[in-house]
């Protein structure tokens, strides 16, 4: 009877959250509810305790775009499990799932850290899919951090282990390449790993995972001038997420769009996208995708020659793009 209760006092802790973000939830940022309310179901019939961190972790992240403090609430509650039970994969688990949400906090130095504790277990206990996913992470950290090279490494370290065994996590590695490449202006690169990124995510069957795959897709071709494909898979992202709902697929498609407007020379309607892209950011807490918006929004005023408008956003992107990680630290922790 002992053992079961501190995971009761999880479920009532993780219900009273869950309660006091539900108005803020119904009349802010709709994300997918039934997701959220599956993992609370697991969590509760979870037979074992590294289930019940999959699955806190999960939510976690899920809750996120809605309510950061909360989510971070939710992690901790998988870190208190994992401590008691002497987890070590749960340890693991928890300080990535804490790094994820600290990175979209734009907190990344944090991030980096946990990320860094995390691979240092994982590769302890050789789970080579953890690590992929750990890697994906940090070096997206890195990428948002302005340290390019170290970002892409860490990147390419995830495609590497993730391909040994195509995991679940592998459609995001690729998307994230293909944004790279699409940020540094290599569309060919960009359309391949968004390619890859396609048909990883539909041989596992990953619906949520598709329309971000499209996207990612779809701005290699729109930078590629391939306006009618880059067109049609921005179509069907929009048309799986008519139901889904999710905010983070709507982010994602006004930034492409905005892309795809601009290559198309319609600089009126690329700035309306880039204005969205701004606004989801920064109403779902996504620190860094805020800084990415305001690099787009720069770029598609500088294309239509509206220089004094795009200086006002070169001054805040230049407050955004503050370096966080000392270039020191940054080589230390490149795996």
């Amino acid at each position: 009877m002992m053992r079961t209760l501190p995971h009761i006092l999880t479920q009532q802790r993780i219900g009273a959250i869950l309660v006091c973000i539900f108005l803020c939830y119904t009349h802010g940022v709709s994300q997918n509810w039934k997701r959220i309310d599956s993992l609370r179901y697991r969590i509760a019939m979870a037979k074992n305790d590294s289930l019940r961190i999959q699955f806190l972790t999960a939510l976690a992240t899920e809750i996120y775009v809605v309510h950061p403090d909360s989510a971070l609430a939710i992690n901790q509650q998988a870190i208190e499990i994992a401590r008691t039970s002497g987890l070590r994969w749960g340890m693991a688990e928890a300080s990535r799932s804490w790094g994820y949400i600290l990175q979209r906090a734009g907190r990344l130095q944090e991030a980096v850290d946990h990320y860094v504790q995390a691979l240092q277990i994982f590769s302890a206990l050789h789970d080579t899919v953890a690590m992929g996913n750990t890697y994906n992470g940090l070096g997206m950290a890195y990428f948002h951090a302005g340290y390019d090279s170290i970002g892409i490494a860490n990147l390419h370290r995830a495609i590497f282990l993730s391909e040994k065994k195509l995991a679940q996590h592998a459609p995001s590695i690729y998307t994230n390449v293909a944004t790279y490449y699409a940020r540094r202006n290599r569309p060919d690169s960009s359309v391949y790993y968004g390619l890859r990124s396609v048909q990883s995510a539909r041989e596992l069957g990953l619906e949520r995972a598709l329309p971000f795959s499209y996207l990612a897709l779809a701005e290699g071709y729109s930078l590629q001038k391939k306006h009618h494909e880059a067109l049609r898979f921005i179509q069907q992202a929009d048309s799986i997420n008519k139901h889904l709902n999710n905010a983070l697929i709507s982010m994602r498609k006004a930034q492409v769009q905005s892309v795809w407007h601009r290559t198309h020379g319609d600089f009126d309607k690329a700035i309306s996208w880039a204005e969205q892209y701004i606004a989801i950011a920064t109403r779902v807490h996504q620190v860094y995708f805020v800084r990415d918006a305001y690099m787009i929004m720069y770029a598609t005023l500088r294309s239509a020659q509206q220089y004094q408008r795009a200086l006002l956003y070169l001054d805040t992107l230049q407050i955004l793009r503050e370096k966080i990680i000392q270039k020191e630290e940054a080589s230390s922790f490149c795996y």
